[in-house]
Protein backbone atom coordinates (compact mmCIF):
# COMPACT_ATOMS: atom_id res chain seq x y z
CA UNK A 1 0.00 0.00 0.00
CA UNK A 2 3.23 2.33 0.08
CA UNK A 3 4.40 1.68 -3.34
CA UNK A 4 3.64 4.07 -5.79
CA UNK A 5 2.92 1.25 -8.29
CA UNK A 6 1.52 -2.39 -7.50
CA UNK A 7 4.44 -4.71 -6.93
CA UNK A 8 4.47 -8.25 -8.57
CA UNK A 9 4.31 -11.11 -6.92
CA UNK A 10 5.81 -14.22 -7.78
CA UNK A 11 5.58 -17.68 -6.30
CA UNK A 12 8.81 -19.62 -6.18
CA UNK A 13 8.37 -23.30 -5.75
CA UNK A 14 11.08 -26.21 -6.04
CA UNK A 15 9.65 -28.47 -8.96
CA UNK A 16 6.98 -29.15 -11.70
CA UNK A 17 5.38 -31.30 -9.55
CA UNK A 18 5.18 -28.58 -6.66
CA UNK A 19 3.59 -26.43 -9.24
CA UNK A 20 0.80 -29.26 -10.51
CA UNK A 21 -0.18 -29.97 -6.57
CA UNK A 22 -0.47 -26.85 -5.65
CA UNK A 23 -2.86 -25.79 -7.98
CA UNK A 24 -4.88 -28.19 -7.06
CA UNK A 25 -5.17 -27.34 -3.31
CA UNK A 26 -5.33 -23.59 -4.13
CA UNK A 27 -1.91 -22.48 -3.05
CA UNK A 28 -1.51 -21.16 -7.15
CA UNK A 29 -4.13 -19.31 -8.02
CA UNK A 30 -5.25 -18.29 -11.34
CA UNK A 31 -3.32 -15.47 -12.99
CA UNK A 32 -0.31 -16.02 -11.20
CA UNK A 33 3.37 -15.63 -11.44
CA UNK A 34 5.11 -19.00 -10.45
CA UNK A 35 8.78 -19.85 -10.83
CA UNK A 36 10.01 -23.66 -10.11
CA UNK A 37 13.47 -25.36 -10.61
CA UNK A 38 14.11 -26.14 -14.68
CA UNK A 39 16.10 -29.84 -13.23
CA UNK A 40 12.89 -30.93 -12.14
CA UNK A 41 12.17 -31.14 -16.17
CA UNK A 42 14.80 -33.79 -15.94
CA UNK A 43 13.92 -35.46 -12.95
CA UNK A 44 11.25 -37.09 -10.62
CA UNK A 45 10.97 -38.98 -8.41
CA UNK A 46 11.35 -42.21 -9.38
CA UNK A 47 8.66 -45.50 -8.56
CA UNK A 48 10.60 -47.66 -6.32
CA UNK A 49 7.48 -49.70 -6.36
CA UNK A 50 8.41 -51.16 -10.12
CA UNK A 51 11.63 -53.74 -9.35
CA UNK A 52 13.14 -52.71 -12.61
CA UNK A 53 13.68 -49.18 -11.78
CA UNK A 54 15.14 -50.09 -8.40
CA UNK A 55 17.55 -52.30 -10.64
CA UNK A 56 18.67 -49.73 -12.82
CA UNK A 57 19.42 -47.17 -9.54
CA UNK A 58 21.77 -49.63 -7.92
CA UNK A 59 23.46 -50.35 -10.88
CA UNK A 60 24.56 -47.26 -12.28
CA UNK A 61 25.10 -46.60 -8.44
CA UNK A 62 27.32 -49.54 -7.54
CA UNK A 63 28.74 -50.58 -11.10
CA UNK A 64 32.40 -51.10 -11.10
CA UNK A 65 32.44 -48.40 -14.49
CA UNK A 66 31.30 -45.08 -13.70
CA UNK A 67 30.50 -42.35 -16.93
CA UNK A 68 29.91 -39.51 -16.29
CA UNK A 69 29.40 -38.73 -19.82
CA UNK A 70 27.07 -41.35 -20.39
CA UNK A 71 24.66 -39.73 -17.84
CA UNK A 72 25.06 -36.59 -19.56
CA UNK A 73 23.94 -38.21 -22.79
CA UNK A 74 20.84 -39.48 -21.08
CA UNK A 75 19.89 -36.72 -20.33
CA UNK A 76 15.89 -36.84 -21.36
CA UNK A 77 13.01 -34.12 -20.35
CA UNK A 78 10.23 -35.50 -18.54
CA UNK A 79 6.71 -36.83 -20.50
CA UNK A 80 5.11 -33.72 -18.78
CA UNK A 81 7.69 -31.33 -20.14
CA UNK A 82 5.92 -31.57 -23.79
CA UNK A 83 4.52 -29.23 -25.82
CA UNK A 84 2.64 -28.37 -28.65
CA UNK A 85 3.71 -25.65 -31.28
CA UNK A 86 2.06 -22.64 -31.19
CA UNK A 87 1.63 -20.02 -34.55
CA UNK A 88 4.75 -18.49 -33.37
CA UNK A 89 7.03 -21.08 -33.13
CA UNK A 90 5.44 -22.61 -36.63
CA UNK A 91 6.32 -19.39 -37.89
CA UNK A 92 10.08 -19.42 -36.78
CA UNK A 93 10.22 -22.60 -38.36
CA UNK A 94 8.96 -20.88 -41.86
CA UNK A 95 12.27 -18.52 -41.31
CA UNK A 96 14.46 -20.65 -40.52
CA UNK A 97 13.51 -22.59 -43.83
CA UNK A 98 13.98 -19.68 -46.04
CA UNK A 99 17.10 -19.09 -44.59
CA UNK A 100 18.18 -22.14 -45.73
CA UNK A 101 16.63 -22.20 -48.73
CA UNK A 102 18.54 -18.99 -50.04
CA UNK A 103 21.74 -20.00 -47.90
CA UNK A 104 22.49 -23.63 -48.74
CA UNK A 105 26.25 -24.86 -49.08
CA UNK A 106 25.90 -25.25 -53.28
CA UNK A 107 25.82 -21.50 -53.50
CA UNK A 108 28.78 -20.84 -50.86
CA UNK A 109 31.62 -21.31 -53.15
CA UNK A 110 30.46 -18.70 -56.13
CA UNK A 111 32.67 -16.04 -54.61
CA UNK A 112 35.03 -14.70 -57.01
CA UNK A 113 36.61 -12.73 -54.40
CA UNK A 114 39.81 -13.21 -52.30
CA UNK A 115 40.01 -17.07 -52.20
CA UNK A 116 41.08 -16.97 -48.24
CA UNK A 117 38.62 -14.67 -47.01
CA UNK A 118 35.75 -16.36 -48.91
CA UNK A 119 36.78 -20.35 -47.75
CA UNK A 120 36.43 -18.69 -43.83
CA UNK A 121 32.87 -16.58 -44.88
CA UNK A 122 31.51 -20.42 -46.09
CA UNK A 123 32.71 -22.13 -42.92
CA UNK A 124 31.67 -19.30 -40.83
CA UNK A 125 28.02 -19.58 -42.34
CA UNK A 126 28.06 -23.22 -42.36
CA UNK A 127 29.09 -23.37 -38.83
CA UNK A 128 26.12 -21.13 -38.12
CA UNK A 129 23.89 -22.60 -39.60
CA UNK A 130 24.60 -26.11 -37.70
CA UNK A 131 24.09 -24.27 -34.47
CA UNK A 132 20.81 -22.82 -35.70
CA UNK A 133 19.37 -26.34 -36.81
CA UNK A 134 21.21 -27.75 -33.40
CA UNK A 135 18.76 -24.70 -31.81
CA UNK A 136 15.78 -26.34 -33.74
CA UNK A 137 16.32 -30.26 -32.65
CA UNK A 138 13.52 -32.17 -32.25
CA UNK A 139 13.34 -32.86 -27.70
CA UNK A 140 14.11 -36.25 -26.65
CA UNK A 141 11.04 -37.02 -24.15
CA UNK A 142 10.56 -39.78 -21.62
CA UNK A 143 7.84 -42.20 -22.70
CA UNK A 144 5.19 -42.26 -19.16
CA UNK A 145 4.76 -45.57 -18.41
CA UNK A 146 0.97 -45.36 -18.72
CA UNK A 147 1.22 -43.57 -22.24
CA UNK A 148 -0.62 -41.11 -20.53
CA UNK A 149 0.70 -37.84 -18.87
CA UNK A 150 -0.85 -34.10 -18.25
CA UNK A 151 1.69 -31.31 -18.92
CA UNK A 152 2.81 -27.96 -17.75
CA UNK A 153 1.29 -26.43 -20.57
CA UNK A 154 -1.87 -27.60 -19.48
CA UNK A 155 -1.95 -26.39 -16.29
CA UNK A 156 -0.30 -22.89 -17.44
CA UNK A 157 -3.37 -22.50 -20.22
CA UNK A 158 -6.27 -23.51 -17.35
CA UNK A 159 -4.73 -21.49 -14.78
CA UNK A 160 -3.63 -18.54 -16.81
CA UNK A 161 -0.20 -18.62 -15.16
CA UNK A 162 2.93 -17.00 -16.25
CA UNK A 163 5.80 -19.21 -15.43
CA UNK A 164 9.64 -18.89 -15.28
CA UNK A 165 12.24 -21.27 -14.53
CA UNK A 166 15.43 -20.94 -12.68
CA UNK A 167 18.39 -23.34 -11.07
CA UNK A 168 21.07 -23.99 -8.85
CA UNK A 169 23.90 -22.58 -10.83
CA UNK A 170 26.71 -24.52 -8.64
CA UNK A 171 24.93 -27.28 -9.10
CA UNK A 172 24.46 -27.91 -13.44
CA UNK A 173 26.56 -29.49 -15.45
CA UNK A 174 27.04 -27.65 -19.12
CA UNK A 175 24.87 -30.88 -20.79
CA UNK A 176 22.18 -30.00 -18.66
CA UNK A 177 22.09 -26.17 -19.17
CA UNK A 178 22.41 -26.02 -22.65
CA UNK A 179 19.16 -28.49 -22.98
CA UNK A 180 17.06 -26.30 -20.61
CA UNK A 181 17.93 -23.17 -22.26
CA UNK A 182 17.07 -24.68 -25.99
CA UNK A 183 14.21 -25.79 -24.38
CA UNK A 184 13.11 -22.45 -22.94
CA UNK A 185 13.86 -20.30 -25.91
CA UNK A 186 11.98 -22.88 -27.83
CA UNK A 187 8.81 -22.61 -25.80
CA UNK A 188 8.37 -19.27 -25.16
CA UNK A 189 4.54 -19.44 -25.31
CA UNK A 190 4.64 -22.05 -22.22
CA UNK A 191 7.64 -19.99 -20.52
CA UNK A 192 7.07 -16.83 -21.17
CA UNK A 193 8.72 -15.85 -17.93
CA UNK A 194 12.21 -16.94 -19.36
CA UNK A 195 15.05 -18.88 -17.28
CA UNK A 196 16.86 -16.83 -14.39
CA UNK A 197 20.22 -18.16 -14.52
CA UNK A 198 22.40 -16.27 -11.13
CA UNK A 199 25.96 -17.05 -12.65
CA UNK A 200 28.35 -15.46 -15.73
CA UNK A 201 26.36 -15.14 -18.56
CA UNK A 202 26.33 -18.46 -20.58
CA UNK A 203 28.87 -19.76 -18.75
CA UNK A 204 29.00 -22.65 -15.85
CA UNK A 205 31.03 -23.44 -13.13
CA UNK A 206 34.38 -25.52 -14.41
CA UNK A 207 34.04 -29.12 -13.38
CA UNK A 208 31.05 -29.44 -12.54
CA UNK A 209 29.99 -33.35 -13.55
CA UNK A 210 27.42 -35.75 -12.27
CA UNK A 211 29.07 -38.53 -9.90
CA UNK A 212 27.67 -42.14 -8.37
CA UNK A 213 25.57 -39.97 -5.69
CA UNK A 214 25.63 -36.61 -6.82
CA UNK A 215 23.10 -35.29 -9.76
CA UNK A 216 23.55 -32.23 -11.85
CA UNK A 217 20.77 -31.69 -13.45
CA UNK A 218 20.23 -28.02 -11.14
CA UNK A 219 17.62 -29.40 -8.89
CA UNK A 220 20.74 -29.80 -6.11
CA UNK A 221 18.79 -31.20 -2.50
CA UNK A 222 15.65 -29.18 -3.58
CA UNK A 223 14.23 -32.76 -5.40
CA UNK A 224 13.97 -34.12 -1.72
CA UNK A 225 10.74 -33.83 0.35
CA UNK A 226 8.54 -32.26 -2.28
CA UNK A 227 5.82 -33.67 -4.56
CA UNK A 228 6.06 -35.97 -7.58
CA UNK A 229 4.13 -35.66 -11.05
CA UNK A 230 1.03 -37.60 -10.98
CA UNK A 231 0.38 -38.28 -14.57
CA UNK A 232 -3.22 -38.76 -14.80
CA UNK A 233 -4.20 -36.01 -12.82
CA UNK A 234 -5.58 -33.52 -15.21
CA UNK A 235 -6.67 -29.29 -14.35
CA UNK A 236 -9.71 -28.87 -13.11
CA UNK A 237 -10.03 -32.89 -11.90
CA UNK A 238 -10.62 -33.79 -7.83
CA UNK A 239 -7.66 -33.96 -6.46
CA UNK A 240 -6.88 -37.32 -4.57
CA UNK A 241 -8.36 -39.26 -7.10
CA UNK A 242 -4.95 -40.21 -9.15
CA UNK A 243 -1.62 -42.09 -7.26
CA UNK A 244 -0.01 -42.54 -11.02
CA UNK A 245 3.68 -41.01 -10.70
CA UNK A 246 4.82 -39.94 -14.22
CA UNK A 247 8.63 -40.41 -13.48
CA UNK A 248 8.52 -44.30 -12.36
Amino acid sequence: QYCSSSVNEIVFIHTAGNLQHWCHTGEIKRGDKVFFNAGSLLWDYPNLYDSDTVKSILWHRFQPYFDGEEIKEGYRLKPYAKTYNSSRSNAKNQLFESESECCDESTLGDDDGDSLTSDLFSRLLIADRKKKSLSEMDFVYEEAPSGVCSTIQQYKEHYQLSIGLYVQEFAIDEIAISLIVKYVNSNPHVFDLGLSWGGINGLTVKGIQPGRFTATDGLWNQRYGDMPWKSHLKPGMPYGRVAGICGG
